[in-house]
């Protein structure tokens, strides 16, 4: 959970005699029971925008944990700050 302690709540389901175990934090809980009462349509269409901004997520942290990645914005970052320090940059 990224450095937060978030309440959480657990839930069990059987699949084909196994017991399943879902750890969730109430926030993320009280959004699921909400798209439960949706249409089934809906409720896809919540799940691929869902699936599909984790994928995004993943991609963008595996591209920015590459080598190549953290030099080119180290380099973007040194030259942002030479360009405040010599006065080319504004307060926005």
């Amino acid at each position: 959970m990224r450095g937060y302690l978030l309440e959480q709540s657990a839930f069990s389901l059987r699949l084909k005699d196994k017991l399943i175990y879902i750890i969730m934090t109430a926030l993320l809980e009280k959004a699921v029971a909400s798209l439960n009462q949706l249409p089934d349509e809906a409720q896809d269409q919540f799940a691929q925008i869902l699936i599909q901004e984790l994928a995004a997520t993943n991609q963008w942290e595996s591209l920015l944990a590459t080598k190549a990645s953290k030099n080119l914005l180290d380099q973007l970052a040194a030259e942002a700050l030479l360009d405040h320090q010599s006065g080319k940059t504004k307060a926005i």
